[in-house]
């Protein structure tokens, strides 16, 4: 029985860019919102019609390459409002950084984390040196459901975190590092009172 990508109605534009409201209006933040949108053609297409076997699975693939590549700019947006508002230099681009950079702020959770890692290893599968086995088992249905939900999650996540002006999330370390008389906070880099 063919089972469906659970992905509701395609929106219009100016509803996802509220929904990425939290990263300011610039290019970057609608094309992403097309990027978005376009993921929702998607699934809405793959709702459409019947696709089997390897036809099925390029299409997962390229399910799958388009929302690791929005994955990866909305941690790249949230990653560097975090870092122009403290003053840090802004994050490379590169997803596996990104991650990190994502949990160290408490943008993502652990979770959140190894998901990421694990599309990006599926992503990462594309490239012709590193097929070492069939699309038709690396890129399935229930794989891009939850690559989906991830990118949902992902979205909810800096909504919660990234506010104007943005603030660093408490952290456990600096009562710890004001004991030691640093004047900053070794762990979330947040400056300490005296």
């Amino acid at each position: 029985m063919r089972q469906s990508l659970s992905i509701g109605q395609l929106r219009k534009i100016e509803d996802i860019l509220s929904d990425l409201s939290f990263l300011g209006y610039s290019t970057a933040t609608r094309n992403l919102a097309y990027q978005i949108q376009y993921i929702e053609f998607l699934a809405k297409f793959w709702n459409a019609y019947h696709l089997y076997g390897s036809v099925s699975a390029i299409f997962l693939k390229d399910y799958t390459i388009h929302i690791c590549a929005a994955t990866e700019h909305l941690l790249f947006e949230g990653v560097n409002i975090i870092h122009n508002a403290t003053g840090l230099r802004p994050a490379k681009d590169k997803l596996e950084s990104l991650t990190r950079l994502s949990l160290k702020y408490l943008v993502i959770s652990k979770q959140q984390k190894i998901d990421i890692d694990s599309l990006r290893d599926r992503r990462n599968l594309t490239h012709p040196g590193r097929q070492y086995d069939l699309d038709t088992k690396i890129f399935t249905v229930n794989q891009a459901k939850n690559d989906r939900l991830l990118l949902t999650s992902i979205v909810a996540s800096l909504q919660k975190r990234i506010w104007f002006p943005w603030t660093l999330p408490d952290c456990v370390r600096c009562d710890d590092c004001k004991y030691l008389g640093l004047s900053i906070c070794t762990i979330c880099r947040r400056p300490l009172d005296e």
